[in-house]
């Protein structure tokens, strides 16, 4: 009996006896449409769907090495078996090259086209789950990829709740503090932008600018509220709020950038800043940009101990210290970008 679905094999030769013969012999097995010519031949490929092609080497004036071309621009994967009466050297390499799977030399037994057609078949199942296989792991990597992107955006959620209930520890122990780091992150966001910076940078500027003196919650509040100018012991100490912050944040995902930024921005370029006393593009893009934001808008606003300094003052002691503590670059985009927008 003919299966549910039998494989289609299309047959191209212009011998009527052996179209019959060959569809009398296995059309109880396959699905066989049988042509004479070049041209029905081609017809059919560009139109219909075949598991195997079964042609004649001379059709007329064409070759059927010509629709093997055809058939591999049109299905690349379906596998072609050749016969012929006058097989030569020339033509069974010019068929192999084109991946032909057999070249059967008439007269021939039909047990040898049925054992052809077998391992054609075969090859053709093979494709057919191969593609199956790859289309579900196609469709598996793309809904993997998405549980991965629904986890980093779940992540994003809970990091940016951890960074709000930071903010508040800041803000809650001094409420300088905290209004300066919101300030510092939306500077460092509008100059990391400014730099044509990636969204992921800008992103990462932002965040460093809101967390940047989170290591102060180590810091004892006689020191941070202090209402007169730190001690020489009290300033070291102070200055050990970097490395705190590093202690606090290295726990939380992806945030290699941010701390970067973060443990740098008491660097200066001449290298005489701290904690480590980097130099120059030794401190991180990122860590540059911080430390003009966070000192425009310490010098803008009122602190414990002095009163704030007008825009246009802080702007004369940035510049006198432009090539020293602060990028030049990234200094003077900063001043441009802040007049432009006052």
């Amino acid at each position: 009996t003919t299966p549910i679905n039998p494989e289609r094999i299309l047959f191209v030769d212009d011998d009527e006896i052996l179209r019959s013969m060959v569809t009398e012999s296995c059309g109880g097995r396959f699905d066989i449409t049988a042509v004479s010519t070049f041209e029905q031949g081609l017809a059919h490929i560009r139109t219909e769907a075949y598991d195997v092609l079964l042609v004649d080497v001379v059709l007329g004036s064409h070759s059927g090495i010509d629709l093997v071309r055809a058939l591999q621009a049109q299905a690349p994967h379906t596998p072609a078996i050749m016969i012929t009466a006058y097989a030569n050297l020339d033509m069974a390499l010019s068929a192999m090259e084109l991946g032909v799977m057999a070249f059967l030399q008439k007269p021939f037994r039909l047990e040898t086209l049925e054992s052809a057609l077998d391992k054609a078949i075969s090859r053709c199942r093979m494709d057919r789950c191969r593609n199956v296989f790859n289309r579900y792991l196609e469709r598996s990597n793309a809904i993997y990829r998405q549980a991965i992107a629904d986890a980093v955006v779940e992540q994003r959620k809970l990091f940016l709740s951890t960074l709000s209930t930071l903010t508040q520890a800041i803000d809650a122990r001094d409420a300088y503090t905290g209004k300066h780091s919101i300030a510092v992150g939306t500077l460092a966001r509008n100059l990391a932008s400014a730099a044509g910076l990636e969204s992921d940078e800008i992103r990462d500027a932002e965040t460093a600018g809101l967390l940047h003196d989170i290591g102060k919650i180590a810091i004892s509040e006689t020191i941070l509220c202090k209402p007169a100018a730190l001690s020489t012991e009290e300033f070291a100490i102070m200055r050990e709020h970097p490395d705190r912050a590093i202690d606090i944040l290295r726990a939380l995902p992806d945030m290699e950038q941010v701390i970067a930024a973060i443990h740098t921005h008491h660097e200066r370029v001449d290298g005489m800043g701290y904690p480590r006393r980097l130099a120059g593009k030794n401190i991180p893009v990122l860590g540059r940009i911080l430390t003009i934001c966070d000192a425009w808008d310490a010098m803008t606003s009122d602190r414990p101990y002095r009163q704030a300094m007008t825009p246009t003052q802080a702007e004369r002691v940035m510049i006198d210290c432009r090539g020293t503590q602060f990028d030049p670059e990234y200094l003077d985009l900063f001043l441009a970008t802040h007049q432009s927008c006052a």
